[in-house]
């Protein structure tokens, strides 16, 4: 665990997917800072997601249909990336 915010955690794989995105090049001095900025947004992130679940904004039928829509990108961009990329 890389954090907790309220009763949700942060994991240290959430920090490394992010890490994993900074562009090459990146020293190990830029490095602490870099994880502490991602590590920083997550937990904010975090906790704008736990006021939009206290609204209920994930029953709205519009946040709803984004989120399925979201989620069948994900399933097809990894189908393309495992299945067919290689």
């Amino acid at each position: 665990m890389a954090a907790k915010v309220n009763s949700d955690e942060i994991t240290v794989q959430q920090v490394n997917e992010q890490l994993a995105r900074l562009p090459a090049g990146v020293t190990p001095e830029q490095l602490a800072p870099a994880t502490q900025k991602i590590l920083s947004s997550l937990v904010n992130q975090q906790l704008l997601v736990q006021q939009a679940l206290e609204r209920k904004l994930d029953r709205d039928p519009q946040i709803l249909g984004a989120l399925e829509g979201a989620r069948l990108n994900i399933l097809a961009q990894a189908y393309v990336q495992r299945v067919i990329g290689p």
